[in-house]
């Protein structure tokens, strides 16, 4: 698919290729999962500081990469800052 083709949809301040995703659509642990990638902290990171098991955590980092259909972290990071649901 080429730039060309992605279609950009907007809701709630929120904008996405291809599909809408709200910040609050997300559950809590995901914005903060997101939160803690964009600030740089790995799985086990995140699992340690949010009391969750690091099995967890990857679970969830795969369901965000799916929903924001992104190629890996720095990716979703990217994606979350430009959608404003984590502001730096």
């Amino acid at each position: 698919m080429t730039p060309n083709q992605l279609k950009v949809t907007r809701k709630a301040g929120c904008v996405h290729f291809g599909k809408v995703v709200a910040p609050a659509d997300l559950p809590e642990t995901m914005r903060l999962t997101i939160a803690f990638i964009v600030l740089g902290y790995s799985n086990p990171e995140i699992a340690e500081m949010r009391h969750y098991s690091k099995e967890a955590i990857t679970r969830h980092v795969t369901a965000l990469l799916m929903v924001f259909n992104a190629r890996n972290r720095t990716h979703l990071a990217a994606l979350a800052v430009s959608m404003g649901i984590v502001k730096v």
